[in-house]
């Protein structure tokens, strides 16, 4: 079992399973931050780690800032062994190796790695000499002293989660018919931190531990914590129960069809058996109409998950049944038929040419963006931003729209903050239309008129001229804001 270094919150951790026999057991899904996870997000911001668009939640910048401030030569080091070990320009590339090395390592003082050489994950093994810089950057960096200092937000993040995880958790065993905890020596373990950008989620799984990691900012990513909740309850079948060989044969040549990467692996099949099934027990639970369903088989199919059709055909038969899902998952694959799944693939490939893919995706985040624009007409503005987080979370997380929206959610809210960090990525967005921009840039210029900062303010008023569109009066509106600093009615 991995040590998570994470005392002070012991109070704190989540029993959301147990066996419910009045003795004491190893809670099986606990939501807690990790200071593990905390020390080395905190030495990548030392090291100048910069996610660029990936930007922080609002609460997380002054945490980051809080590591700056380093001996020179420390600074240094965790420097050019960032730099010598970057592998691109994406930067969500770059944290999710930092992120995995934080999973397998033990926690202060020593930050010793607890697997060997050969069982390290790949990612993890690229950057395990971070560990001989942790414990030198832990102490200088009084990174306990700021870990205690902002234990309110993770206490906050926790408790907010809490009763979240715990509906979504009893509705999935009471789909399933079964309870997750009767796995012995399995943990899920949820991790919020906040210095991870929003929407983005890292997913882990080393022996019998799985590890989520997320920022705790809104909208709460309870359908992607279900999804590794599906993972710990589902994973264990197609290990136990697996397919016949002939067909996991044929499923394999079928995967390799029409593929970029014809490499195999003898676990290929295995995962895409579970990631079919979860994906067609989220569509069960998700009770999506009969259009919808179909469109989002064909896409799971085109993604690669094959069985998807079976196992959701299947499971509108388990509805029907008495059994828990542990009996009933043999009687799944005992019907499956392979001609079936090649025939669906077919359908699936040839239901959506890949050329106008983008162009239905488009459509649906029009209809969403549309919704959410008449929720906010009719001051709806948890309908408004429940909607324009849909869109952000499932089709594009810079949608320009989308952004502005909920920047102006904020406003009506009186967050000033958060008002200002959607309007800031409103502006950074290359897909962001010019009549969206243009009014983003003004709503900043106010919110910096209002904080006194009036330097600011006519940046912002400046850029809104230079970009030249004048929907509804933007232009008049900016100038006004160069003359004179904005006061509200």
């Amino acid at each position: 079992m991995l040590r998570d270094g994470v005392g002070i919150f012991g109070m704190l951790i989540l029993l959301l399973a147990s066996d419910g026999r009045g003795q004491a057991q190893i809670p099986s899904i606990l939501i807690q931050p990790d200071i593990r996870v905390f020390t080395v997000l905190g030495a990548l911001r030392a090291a100048g780690f910069d996610e660029g668009s990936l930007l922080l939640h609002p609460a997380g910048r002054p945490i980051a800032r809080e590591f700056r401030i380093l001996p020179t030569g420390l600074k240094a080091r965790l420097k050019n062994f960032y730099e010598s070990r970057r592998g691109g320009d994406d930067p969500r590339k770059e944290l999710t190796k930092y992120i995995s090395l934080a999973f397998v390592i033990d926690g202060p003082p020593d930050f010793k790695p607890l697997l060997g050489p050969g069982r390290m994950p790949p990612d993890a093994g690229s950057v395990v000499e971070l560990t001989s810089l942790l414990g030198e950057f832990y102490a200088k960096a009084r990174v306990e002293s700021v870990w205690s200092r902002y234990k309110h937000l993770h206490d906050r993040a926790v408790l907010d989660y809490r009763p979240l995880i715990n509906r979504m958790i009893m509705t999935t065993e009471g789909y399933l018919r079964m309870r997750s905890g009767v796995y012995r020596g399995r943990q899920l373990v949820l991790v919020p931190d906040y210095l991870v950008p929003p929407n983005t989620f890292n997913a882990r799984t080393y022996q019998s531990s799985y590890y989520f990691l997320f920022s705790p900012s809104k909208p709460f990513k309870v359908s992607e914590i279900r999804h590794q909740f599906l993972h710990f309850l589902l994973d264990p079948f197609a290990a136990r129960y697996p397919l016949p060989v002939e067909q996991r044969k044929t499923l394999t040549e079928m995967m390799l069809d029409g593929s970029e990467h014809p490499e195999s692996t003898g676990q290929g099949v295995q995962e895409m058996v579970t990631e079919s099934l979860i994906k067609a027990v989220e569509m069960r639970l998700d009770r999506l109409a009969e259009e919808e369903a179909e469109a989002s088989l064909n896409e799971a199919v085109r993604s690669g998950a094959l069985l998807c059709p079976h196992f959701f055909a299947a499971l509108q038969r388990f509805e029907k049944e008495f059994e828990g899902f542990q009996l009933y998952y043999r009687t799944l694959l005992s019907e499956l038929d392979i001609a079936a799944v090649w025939t669906a693939r077919q359908e699936a490939v040839s239901s959506t040419p890949a050329e106008t893919a983008p162009l239905s995706r488009l459509t649906e985040v029009e209809r969403l963006i549309r919704q959410a624009k008449s929720s906010l007409g009719s001051d709806d503005l948890e309908r408004a931003a429940e909607l324009f987080d849909l869109v952000l979370d499932r089709h594009d997380s810079r949608n320009g729209e989308a952004l502005y929206g909920l920047g102006i959610v904020a406003v009506s809210r009186g967050d000033k903050n958060g008002a200002r960090d959607f309007f800031g990525r409103t502006v950074a967005s290359d897909s962001c239309p010019d009549s969206v921009k243009v009014w983003a840039y003004i709503y900043l210029g106010r919110l910096f008129d209002l904080d006194d900062d009036r330097e600011e303010a006519i940046l912002q008023y400046r850029a809104a001229v230079a970009l030249g569109d004048d929907t509804r009066g933007a232009q008049a509106v900016a100038r006004s804001g160069l003359l004179e600093p904005f006061q509200p009615k």
